[in-house]
């Protein structure tokens, strides 16, 4: 009976160490918030367009707004909802890990343009974040991530 006792509490421990937010490293599961948005460096209207996907609310917020204060450009802004399958399929394309260890200057590569500058910001439940931006037309190691995120700017339109 004791050893019976003695083995539970062992599993029970360990189950609770494993669990424990000091043990883990951050992954995909703890993110609260997807953001990504491109800017179009000299022009004039609504140059910048951004979306912000959060987990609670579920929601998609897209958002268009001019570089500097124009009368003309308000900025603009429209609500979406979106399934929480579709939140996985995203998480499921990040290695939190991996991308806290982005620089958050991605260099110019080949395919630079100068003036177009896109970012991704994840933030994570801990009240952590992490952003970068890149001239280029994807991520190394974030190919899908960034492809799907410019869909969804595509799609998710004010």
């Amino acid at each position: 009976m004791m050893k019976i006792l003695l083995s539970y509490s062992l599993f029970f421990a360990l189950l609770a160490l494993s669990n424990g937010k000091w043990l883990r490293s951050i992954d995909s599961n703890d993110i609260r918030s997807i953001s990504a948005g491109n800017m179009l460096g000299k022009c004039r209207g609504y140059c910048r367009r951004s979306i912000n996907m959060t987990v609670d609310p579920l929601q998609i917020i897209a958002m268009n707004e001019p570089n500097y204060e124009q009368l003309d450009y308000p900025p603009t802004q429209r609500q979406f909802l979106f399934s929480l399958v579709e939140w996985q399929q995203i998480l499921s394309l990040i290695d939190s890990e991996r991308f806290q260890a982005l620089n958050d200057q991605i260099e110019c590569s080949s395919e630079c343009y100068a003036d177009w500058v896109q970012w991704i910001q994840i933030d994570w439940i801990d009240n952590s974040s992490k952003q970068i931006t890149f001239h280029g037309t994807t991520v190394p190691g974030f190919e899908m991530l960034v492809e799907k995120l410019n869909q969804m700017k595509e799609q998710y339109q004010v």
